[in-house]
């Protein structure tokens, strides 16, 4: 019975303490959080032009080039030919890469709930397959961040695989 009086008060005050509904804001545009889909992690691999590592993550070494994993966001490749002068010479977005490692020269990244295998050759040429939904996850259709704002999650874009912090507009939702 003393715990109920205990846990009585502590519930009513979780459940003042949350905010009823959207804070405002003055801006036409915020960062906030849009929802990454299934059907958003692309089935073809584009080499992009060489952009700023900004979060590097994992880093691999192939022949005379350096892979280095940007989280979330694909892989960074390296030209290192000649070692005392390395040149950043592509990307390649990769939606929702967590891990990635290379073996037998075959480079395997994990993209969403995907397995993705390619293979480089010397002339940065990229042959890949995708095999779909090996890693079966479950993202909450919240953002990981509280007290922010967020695209709503329209379901019939298919199933929510992880957030993306970017800038939106006009957000409808807040966590």
């Amino acid at each position: 019975m003393k715990n109920l009086f205990l846990s009585l008060p502590v519930c009513l005050l979780l459940l003042t303490a949350c905010p009823s509904d959207i804070p405002p804001f003055d801006k036409e545009q915020i960062t906030g959080y849009r929802p990454q889909y299934e059907s958003s992690v692309a089935d073809s691999l584009q080499i992009m032009n060489a952009r700023t590592i900004y979060d590097p993550n994992n880093v691999l070494v192939y022949n005379h080039l350096i892979l280095i994993e940007e989280y979330e966001e694909g892989f960074h490749v390296i030209d290192n030919s000649e070692p005392s002068a390395p040149k950043n010479i592509a990307f390649v977005p990769v939606p929702m890469l967590t891990s990635m490692n290379i073996r037998d020269g075959v480079l395997y990244a994990t993209s969403g709930m995907n397995l993705l295998a390619i293979e480089i050759d010397e002339e940065l040429n990229l042959t890949h397959e995708i095999i779909h939904d090996v890693f079966p996850v479950y993202h909450a259709p919240i953002p990981p961040e509280n007290n922010i704002y967020f695209e709503c999650v329209d379901e019939s874009k298919g199933d929510i695989i992880g957030w993306q912090k970017t800038t939106i507009y006009d957000p409808q939702c807040y966590y």
